[in-house]
């Protein structure tokens, strides 16, 4: 089982596969398009469980578009 969590924060998101217990290269992006970054790690692995750290607010739209790209979303923002 492939997951991938992402860390949300003002400059920039960071990102990694995770097997098991083991970090696989993280990626670091500093731009506006999050969902297509998302989409982007995605296109050739869909991840079981898709979780996300933000200090952002995210919109709707967001979250439904990420929501496509996982069997799950996970996430972890200033509402939880």
């Amino acid at each position: 089982m492939t997951n991938l969590v992402l860390d949300i924060g003002n400059s920039s998101v960071k990102a990694s596969f995770v097997k098991g217990a083991n970090l696989e290269e993280v990626k670091r992006f500093e731009g506006e398009d999050i969902a297509g970054f998302i989409q982007e790690l995605t296109a050739l692995r869909k991840p079981n469980i898709l979780a996300i750290s933000s200090v952002r607010e995210l919109s709707n739209d967001f979250f439904s578009h990420v929501e496509s790209l996982c069997e799950r979303l996970i996430v972890i923002d200033e509402k939880t």
